[in-house]
């Protein structure tokens, strides 16, 4: 079984982890079949400042698909075992497709702003 982690507004990826309030768990069986589904209300604070790489790891989390993510969530992130996986776009469901079937080109998105309430801009 693989647990996965995707920052969620709605039915779509939040572009932008640190400041996602919703992460949706999803577990899959060998062939990534979906198990279960579940949500998991962020800490507080962005992703590098808050306990959500230990909150994900206590759900079993051991890899995270998102749009944007800052370098220090990132790091936090792979400090707890948890890998990561950026550039993602669309639904979860379309999240899901491209990553299961690999149709996906994996991108280093990091945000450098620093500040709380900063804005990013990502091209893609």
């Amino acid at each position: 079984m693989k647990t996965i982690a995707i920052p969620v507004a709605g039915e779509k990826i939040n572009d932008h982890f640190g400041h996602s309030d919703v992460f949706r768990i999803i577990n899959l069986t060998e062939r990534n079949k979906v198990i279960s589904v579940e949500e998991m209300a962020s800490t507080q604070g962005c992703g590098c400042k808050s306990q959500l790489a230990e909150a994900l790891k206590g759900k079993g989390v051991s890899l995270v698909l998102a749009g944007n993510m800052g370098a220090g969530a990132q790091n936090k992130l792979k400090a707890t075992g948890i890998e990561v996986l950026t550039g993602f776009s669309g639904t979860v469901e379309e999240v899901l497709h491209h990553w299961a079937s690999g149709s996906f080109s994996y991108q280093v998105q990091t945000c450098s702003g620093g500040s709380q309430g900063h804005h990013c801009s990502h091209h893609h």
